[in-house]
């Protein structure tokens, strides 16, 4: 019985492990989505909540929280001149419909082959 639980979680641990978004370099990113932000002095900043302001990206870049008070939003602001590129999450439907259509395929040939050969004497 090991091995067919096994056989049916080795390929979703390979679909956890692939993913089912990857990045792409855009000029204006959609509002409200996950992007990394690679500077001219070589900086890459992530954020999931930012926001255009008079030309400039503005992000919050999570909370600092310093010693005896209570936390404190970063947030940075980035001129336009200072980006290099913009990349953007987005989910990537080709692949995991064809990761996803090979797992269940497996798990499908999995039962199959678990049911043919139970034999009760």
């Amino acid at each position: 019985m090991k091995r067919y639980i096994s056989a049916i979680l080795i390929p979703f641990l390979l679909l956890q492990f692939s993913g089912c978004y990857s990045w792409r370099i855009v000029e204006t990113p959609e509002p409200g989505s996950h992007i990394k932000i690679f500077t001219t002095n070589n900086k890459v900043i992530e954020s999931k909540n930012w926001r255009y302001e008079n030309g400039n990206l503005v992000g919050d870049m999570g909370e600092e929280k310093l010693e005896g008070y209570t936390a404190v939003k970063v947030e940075t602001t980035i001129e336009q001149k200072e980006i290099n590129k913009i990349e953007e999450e987005y989910l990537n439907e080709g692949e995991t419909s064809i990761i996803l259509g090979s797992v269940l395929i497996i798990v499908f040939a999995t039962i199959i082959y678990a049911k043919n050969s139970i034999s009760i004497y």
